[in-house]
């Protein structure tokens, strides 16, 4: 892949999260400087995890610069769960990364409240996916409020 985040005048800032059962839909806005020119409709939007592996491409409806990215969490498309990781959401077109989403100030204190926990094995197990920001600074969010707030990571975990 190539790397084109500092020069490719896209931006992508998760806006909403969204629950229907067991299906996560992110609400994110594209920003493309007018002096770029992409097709939008050739964007791809991956979760990538720390060691850089595809934890999954999400599934992609667009109106205009709104975006709504979908995963089914429990069945990423190979009849399993997301795996275990901390994953940073990329846009990309063909191979190059052109952004990294970040995080709306206007969710960042409500990431918690959107984070979910989903019991399995008679209840005594759980799969959980956690929602937090990587701040740009050592600020703590509740004590500052950013117009930048950080870029948005999802964990997954089973306990």
């Amino acid at each position: 892949m190539n790397w084109r985040i500092n020069e490719s005048g896209v931006s992508a800032t998760i806006e909403n999260i969204e629950w229907e059962r067991i299906h996560l839909i992110l609400t994110v806005r594209l920003h493309i400087d007018g002096q770029k020119t992409y097709d939008i409709d050739k964007m791809e939007f991956y979760a990538v995890n720390n060691l850089g592996g595809c934890g999954v491409k999400f599934d992609v409806r667009r109106k205009e610069d709104i975006i709504k990215l979908h995963v089914n969490v429990t069945n990423s498309g190979d009849l399993r769960c997301i795996p275990r990781g901390t994953y940073r959401i990329f846009v990309c077109e063909k191979d190059c990364v052109l952004a990294e989403c970040e995080t709306s100030p206007d969710i960042a204190d409500q990431l918690e409240a959107m984070s979910r926990n989903f019991l399995y094995g008679e209840r005594g197990k759980s799969y959980n996916v956690t929602f937090y920001i990587v701040a740009f600074n050592a600020c703590i969010y509740r004590l500052w409020r950013f117009t930048k707030v950080g870029s948005f990571v999802i964990c997954i975990n089973q306990s």
